[in-house]
């Protein structure tokens, strides 16, 4: 019952992810991602948000911005405050 209860929410977190109407990652302290939703996914040109785990932001479209999007990683791990925009697109 038990790992029922938890697939369950694991399925609820995916579901709202992947509708709150945004774009939705997260990093280790490596800066590789840990995890994201399909908005996000769909984007960074990944087949599906799990097919971006591992990869960094020089493997993704925005790779010319990776020295900007390091500086703002780094002061969220600093400062404990996560950053809820900067994302100017490259399609």
């Amino acid at each position: 019952m038990q790992s029922h209860h938890r697939i369950n929410n694991l399925n609820k977190d995916e579901l709202i992810l992947n509708n709150i109407g945004g774009f939705v990652f997260w990093k280790d302290q490596n800066f590789q991602y840990l995890g994201c939703n399909e908005a996000f996914a769909k984007v960074a040109g990944a087949k599906n948000s799990k097919s971006i785990i591992g990869k960094t932001d020089l493997d993704l479209p925005w790779a010319e911005m990776h020295e900007s999007i390091l500086k703002v990683d780094k002061n969220t791990i600093t400062t404990g405050y996560e950053l809820v925009l900067f994302l100017k697109l490259y399609l």
